[in-house]
């Protein structure tokens, strides 16, 4: 089911279905987010929840028992039940059930709110650890923005970006465990279509916790994240003729596609029995 929500700046739709943002317009009705074109990428913004990326031949250890998993988790394609519902404000839940607890044994809940603030959508999301033992995970957002033009033609801004590092791929989204220094002249990226086709994603750490999307003096977003989202990835399918850029930030990345994948071990966030760990998200649409 599609929710509306309403400020004096913005239109904001969200989908039951993986609780995910499907439309932001201005009062002019201008879309800011990817409207799924399934010829080159057929979603808006999923949620990624509990892996973010792929995992080495889909599948994973924990204890002694094998888990199968495919990319990005199982979240962005369930059924959250709304939980509260405001002219601008919605929060949706999904907890772990049967068919989860098959894949990921887990009994965990993910609680999802999304508030308008004049032209800012602000978003939260909770990891509860319903159960006694430590449950290991990773957090990430996937939003696809609209762009006019080629990626070439847009500046990525980092403010506190001077220090960044990146991590290099290694093949079909793995990713060097070790990051090299990045660095951005006054947190500035300057994106190109060509390098993320070749790279298939760019992977950035030490970026802060806030980017700004512009196109000239024209400044279109302004993302803002919690501390605990260290990595942030850019993405586009490669045809030039999609006019989106996706801007994601994760709180953790793939391995490096050859060391099997173990969760008692790997380098994962990790939330104790009983607990909830917070993460935030912000879009200030501005253009």
């Amino acid at each position: 089911m599609i929710y509306i929500l309403k400020s004096e700046s913005l239109t904001v739709s969200v989908s039951s279905k993986g609780a995910e943002l499907i439309s932001a317009k201005d009062a002019s009705g201008k879309e800011y987010v990817w409207q799924a074109d399934k010829r080159y990428w057929g979603r808006h913004a999923p949620i990624l929840f509990p892996v973010c990326g792929r995992l080495l031949d889909s599948k994973y250890t924990l204890g002694e028992k094998e888990y199968n998993m495919g990319a990005h988790g199982f979240v962005r394609d369930a059924e959250f039940a709304v939980t509260a519902l405001s002219e601008s404000e919605i929060t949706l839940e999904f907890s772990a059930n049967e068919e989860t607890l098959s894949v990921y044994p887990f009994d965990f809940t993910l609680t999802v709110n999304y508030f308008l603030k004049e032209s800012t959508l602000v978003m939260s999301i909770d990891v509860k650890n319903n159960g006694s033992r430590v449950m290991p995970y990773m957090l990430g957002w996937h939003p696809g923005f609209t762009i006019s033009g080629k990626i070439d033609d847009y500046t990525l801004t980092f403010p506190s970006g001077e220090k960044a590092k990146r991590h290099h791929m290694t093949s079909n989204l793995f990713l060097e465990p070790m990051a090299v220094d990045f660095p951005l002249k006054n947190g500035v990226y300057l994106p190109t279509e060509s390098e993320i086709y070749e790279k298939d994603t760019v992977v950035l750490t030490n970026v802060g916790c806030e980017a700004i999307l512009s196109r000239g003096e024209d400044c279109k977003l302004r993302m803002k994240q919690s501390e605990n989202l260290t990595y942030f990835a850019i993405w586009k399918a490669p045809h030039t003729e999609a006019k989106y850029i996706c801007l994601e930030p994760w709180s953790d990345i793939p391995s490096d596609g050859v060391t099997p994948e173990c969760f008692d071990t790997r380098k994962m966030s990790r939330v104790l029995g009983g607990k909830t760990e917070n993460y935030y998200f912000s879009v200030e649409f501005i253009d």
